[in-house]
């Protein structure tokens, strides 16, 4: 059974960052939906069939054939939604390393840096603007 599906799935797109957000959004709105719009057929039924287009592009991306349209697709939603995957990365390293480090923002560069914690009152360099401040650690 893995085999025959593996060899269904040759030569096609398969699964990527793309289709991952669309399955969340189709999960989200297909929730909501479900949640607050039971009452009113007219809504209930257009927001029904927009997430069932959701699915149903996510699938067509995952066993498509055309390889290089799709990834042109992944490429353009990444290149999108890069600032806002870094802004978060940057929030979660700095939460998982809050204890060891501690941040502060360059007020002319506005490049965040990492200090150690407990080294009392310091004087900090941009690295990428080599502008000097006090702070406590």
């Amino acid at each position: 059974m893995k085999e025959k599906f593996r060899q269904f799935m040759y030569g096609r797109y398969g699964y990527d960052s793309f289709n991952g957000f669309l399955l969340i959004l189709y999960l989200v709105i297909f929730f909501i939906n479900m949640l607050f719009f039971r009452s009113l057929s007219k809504v209930y039924t257009t927001i029904q069939c927009l997430s069932y287009f959701i699915l149903y592009y996510s699938l067509f991306r995952t066993f498509s054939r055309n390889i290089y349209k799709r990834r042109e697709e992944n490429t353009r939603y990444l290149r999108l939604t890069y600032s806002l995957r870094m802004t978060l990365n940057r929030y979660k390293n700095m939460w998982q390393y809050r204890k060891e480090y501690k941040y502060f923002k360059c007020s002319s560069c506005h490049k965040y840096l990492r200090v150690p914690r407990g080294k009392g009152k310091i004087t900090i360099t941009c690295p990428h603007c080599k502008k000097q401040f006090d702070a406590k650690s």
